[in-house]
């Protein structure tokens, strides 16, 4: 109940097979284990394409007609991958003498797919008949699926097209170059409007420290399609800027990602305001940079500039703290309580108070993003992000 099922399991049991599996209602719930003789096989194998043939054989009755063009029949051209969305339970083969590709046995190399295609035909085959709705629910989600990888070879070509017809770097208007400094040394700082943005433009060190002014809330880049997320002026200016390179892009691939290896700029720095607004722009701009540039997090090249929220400047000093009373502490005695401000927006300050907050590497404190440690932190960020209510309701500990 708390995946959200598509009608009931599918269990079947025999000498050579232990199968239990059911799709979720959200796909990204996915979560489909395979084993050979018990011990996980991550990588696949031959009974897994197995599976996926019969799978795919059991469905054919509920696919819809082909479109003809030309006079053609036109097929369906979604993978077995896409079927497998939503996907979870376990598959387990058993066999005598089963061989792999290598010493750590993730993957099964012993031809079996014909065994278990024949086996599990007939079995899914049943299944469907008796659950329409789960099999016409998933070749939805496979055609969606193919529909946008389409859409996204098609706003790449764009991208790469507009690349070529402009001249020189056209980086966006809304970003504050530092020109003369090398990829390696540059940082790209995301302020939250063009209030904020005038004070960190003078704040800056502008040899090596770019701003851009976020115009407003980026696409939630873990709901929307790719396609979707890339034509998104706030992440197409994000992109630009730190000088991605579209091309590095493969739409026909699982996950498709682009590569850090080019970048102009080291790091980004996210400087928003220091409330729950301010948060939840930072968090949809992490969630695109972890869609499209998840190496960057790996490489150490993401961050947040852990501000104060009450501050106070005295003799070129700046002293802060997240309530009035550890301002109070940290702040001289001859500081009177009335110059201790509450920082409401980086408008609302000059660039006095952000050059320490923000902008001086020997008094700012940053915070680095690193990548999830393990799947389960992963799909907690994917489902809070993507607002699933699924996700939510186990979070919270609410039964259905």
């Amino acid at each position: 109940r708390e995946l959200g099922m598509l009608g009931k399991p599918l269990v079947y049991r025999s000498d050579n097979i232990s199968l239990t599996v059911v799709w979720a209602e959200h796909p990204d719930a996915e979560n489909f284990l395979t084993f050979v003789n018990t011990s996980p096989t991550i990588d696949g194998g031959w009974h897994v394409n197995g599976f996926a043939s019969a799978l795919i054989a059991a469905m054919k009755p509920y696919l819809p007609a082909p479109k003809v063009k030309k006079g053609k029949k036109v097929s369906i051209g979604f993978s077995q991958n896409d079927l497998l969305i939503g996907l979870t339970g376990m598959f387990d083969y058993r066999m005598h003498g089963a061989q792999y590709t290598s010493q750590v046995k993730d993957k099964l190399a012993s031809r079996v797919d014909k065994d278990v295609y024949e086996e599990l035909f007939p079995i899914m085959e049943d299944y469907f008949k008796n659950n329409k709705k789960v099999a016409s629910t998933i070749i939805r989600r496979a055609l969606v699926m193919t529909k946008g990888r389409e859409d996204l070879a098609a706003v790449v070509k764009s991208m790469a097209d507009v690349k070529k017809t402009t001249k020189g770097s056209a980086l966006p208007a809304s970003l504050a170059v530092s020109p003369n400094c090398k990829p390696h040394e540059r940082e790209m700082f995301v302020v939250e409007g063009d209030s904020a943005a005038g004070p960190a433009i003078d704040a800056r060190d502008a040899t090596y420290q770019e701003v851009m002014c976020a115009g407003g809330k980026p696409l939630n880049s873990l709901k929307a399609t790719l396609a979707k997320v890339l034509a998104h002026e706030e992440v197409q200016n994000m992109l630009i800027g730190l000088g991605a390179d579209i091309k590095t892009l493969d739409p026909k691939a699982e996950n498709p990602i682009l590569s850090t290896a080019n970048l102009r700029v080291a790091n980004i720095i996210f400087l928003v305001d220091p409330d729950p607004d301010g948060g939840h722009i930072a968090v949809l701009f992490l969630a695109a940079i972890y869609r499209l540039l998840p190496d960057m997090f790996k490489e150490g090249r993401v961050w947040c500039v852990r501000a104060p929220l009450y501050a106070v400047l005295h003799q070129g000093e700046l002293y802060g703290g997240m309530t009035f009373q550890e301002c109070r502490a940290k702040a001289p005695k001859a500081v009177k309580d009335k110059e201790i401000i509450r920082i409401k927006g980086w408008g609302e300050v000059d660039e006095t108070y952000l050059e320490p907050i923000a902008f001086d590497p020997a008094k700012r404190k940053l915070i680095r993003l690193n990548p999830f440690e393990n799947a389960e932190q992963a799909a907690w960020f994917r489902g809070v992000v993507a607002e699933d209510a699924v996700y939510r309701r186990r979070l919270l500990g609410l039964e259905d």
